[in-house]
């Protein structure tokens, strides 16, 4: 590396794999949890040339299946891409693109590179298709690995091909994964350059179930970043042997993966350390570190502290942050008094939330040339709204989008899901009608401003049963009732989502069950109980109030119908061939510039976007 500069996040890529335990004896089965991030203008000068690296590099499975197990198994390849674009007015640059992170499976991995120059190739695009194979083996046990056909590849340059691999149970590090490539520039046009980052886990002669015994251990990760660097440098200069993260609980967790800017994170620079006798210096702006020297092997172990992305910031500034007594009491009761300049903090899993409630007037956001509510910032410092009509004082029907059914039947438990499968509680093959009347919105509405929306957070539609079987038509609860419908239960209104299959998130995203073409969905009951609203009580004076009913994303029950949540002048429920309205819900990222003052007559707006 550089000996004056590190630069930490340039193309970040993340591979979270949680490992299942092992079926059978000879080879078992890997489930991916997670993918790589795009990165928004990644950018770095070598010898005089602006170099930016830009795309997604993952390691997925195409939902394969085999006896109930659906993940990658021994011999399954994935090809990912990564465009560098080099702008240097005729003059030329050297470098190699380089990974740094850990391998924590027994397994090595294998890895291969091309590249194409030019335009990036289309007939056919390089692609790769694996399908599973069965044999039988040693005491009765199966032998399960998948066979996999690469296309497209005929015309890319061969540049790191058979031999090369990213060592298993392997700790931070950094790792070459191709060197001395030479970028020139033209005075015209930009060279951009393509390289095919084909990953490989390999199927062995051996057993590879220890792979498998490590179910939620940090150690079983795949995770990383690619930057790309000068040519010549070199790689063991300094190591990132630990970094730490802040959770909810204040406590600092060990992680393998730097936190990308704007997701609300701050480098302590007191607690970090790189070695002896070395100084380092933060760049929050450029989100860069640089040290005084590098002399020897420098260790590095980086400390980030939780605190609010630009996004968040913008909204809590000037803000009382209060909370409300999480008893079942508590959610018995509307909330109807303005609480303009008041937001409200709750726990979710993975760190805190503040959210709106009653008749604020300062949660108005204009976005793509429609107005929305925040309904809350989530953990990650994103900001989850909800559409509200074409203009500040839209009411009624004016504040939903359309009109649709939930889905064209209700015949059966399955219907409440906003994807589902029949005779499977969580199944996620078939799309609801609502599913499409949302994804056309976002083709239609969205998509010219879809940089500024987070690809990460998801929607949940929990359809976890309290009694019944969840499938047919058989008579079924879900757990929603006892949390938004129960004045006795005690049970509250959660912002978790209790089964990863069915929060929905995008097929980028690094959490939940990656379904998603488009990131948006619809508010969940239980968002709306914490807004203000109470089942089957009237609330006409908070701001989720509707005198057309809406639909949520959150099933109800199945009783002689299928039947999911509704809102409007109360929090209800009806069958889903019903229609009612559609408010969509999206994310804002964390790290957008927001302006304005949240008002009706002056909403926060996102710096870069056209309303």
């Amino acid at each position: 590396m550089n000996k004056k500069s590190i630069l930490l996040l340039v193309l970040i890529a993340v591979f979270a794999i949680i490992i299942g335990v092992s079926y059978s004896y000879f080879i078992g089965e890997i489930n991916f949890k997670g993918n790589g991030s795009k990165v928004y203008g990644s950018m770095r000068e070598i010898d005089g040339v602006q170099i930016t690296v830009e795309g997604v590099l993952n390691f997925e499975d195409d939902e394969d299946t085999f006896e109930g197990y659906t993940g990658i198994f021994p011999g399954h390849q994935n090809v990912a891409v990564i465009k560098v674009t080099a702008e240097g007015n005729g003059s030329s640059a050297e470098f190699k693109l380089v990974w740094n992170g850990f391998n924590g499976l027994e397994t090595d991995l294998n890895y291969y590179v091309y590249k194409y120059e030019g335009d990036e190739p289309s007939s056919p695009s390089p692609s790769i298709a694996c399908e599973i194979k069965e044999e039988s083996a040693s005491l009765g046990n199966k032998k399960i690995y998948e066979t996999c056909e690469r296309t497209g590849f005929e015309n890319l340059e061969t540049v790191q091909t058979s031999g090369n691999v990213i060592p298993g149970k392997m700790s931070l590090q950094t790792f070459t994964l191709v060197e001395n490539e030479t970028i020139i520039t033209t005075k015209d046009n930009p060279t951009v350059v393509y390289y095919y980052v084909v990953l490989e886990y390999p199927n062995k002669e051996g057993s590879q179930n220890n792979d498998m015994l490590c179910d939620n251990d940090e150690t079983c990760e795949f995770s990383g970043e690619v930057t790309v660097e000068k040519n010549g440098t070199q790689l063991a200069d300094i190591s990132f042997t630990k970094i730490y993260k802040h959770d909810s609980n204040n406590e600092y967790v060990q992680s393998s993966t730097i936190p990308q800017k704007g997701e609300g994170y701050v480098l302590n620079e007191n607690k970090s350390t790189c070695g002896e006798n070395t100084t380092l210096i933060w760049d929050e702006d450029k989100w860069e570190i640089s040290l005084n020297s590098l002399t020897g092997s420098n260790q590095c172990e980086l400390y980030f502290d939780r605190t609010c992305g630009t996004s968040c910031q913008a909204i809590l500034e000037g803000k009382t942050i209060s909370t409300r007594s999480q008893t079942k009491t508590e959610f018995t009761n509307t909330i109807t008094s303005s609480t303009t300049g008041v937001i409200y903090e709750a726990e979710e899993n993975d760190g805190n939330t503040y959210y709106f409630a009653g008749a604020p007037t300062d949660n108005y956001v204009k976005f793509a040339g429609y107005y929305w509510r925040i309904i809350r910032i989530n953990y990650d410092g994103t900001i989850r709204m909800i559409y509200a009509g074409t203009s500040a004082t839209a009411s009624g029907a004016s504040l939903s989008y359309t009109t649709s059914k939930y889905n064209d039947s209700s015949t059966i438990a399955e219907y409440t899901g906003y994807k589902y499968t029949v005779n499977m509680m969580h199944g996620n093959t078939e799309s609801s009608t609502i599913k499409g009347v949302l994804e056309n919105f976002y083709t239609t509405k969205l998509a010219s401003n879809e940089e500024y929306i987070d690809k990460n957070a998801g929607f949940c539609n929990d359809r976890s049963v309290a009694s019944g079987a969840g499938v047919g038509a058989t008579t079924s609860s879900y757990k929603a009732q006892l949390r938004v419908m129960s004045s006795t239960n005690s049970n509250i209104p959660t912002f978790n989502c209790e089964n990863e299959n069915d929060l929905f998130t995008s097929n980028t995203a690094s959490t939940g069950n990656r379904e998603l073409t488009y990131p948006l969905g619809l508010i969940t009951a239980d968002e709306v109980a914490y807004a203000g609203g109470v089942y089957d009580v009237n609330n006409t004076s908070y701001y989720l109030y509707s005198s057309q009913y809406y639909w949520t994303m959150t099933p109800n029950r199945y009783e002689s119908y299928a039947r999911v949540f509704v809102n409007g002048a109360k929090l209800s429920n009806n069958k889903t061939e019903t229609s009612y309205g559609v408010r969509p819900v999206i994310n804002l990222r964390a790290d957008l510039i927001l302006k304005g003052e949240g008002t009706s007559t002056s909403p926060y707006v996102v710096e870069g976007v056209s309303n």
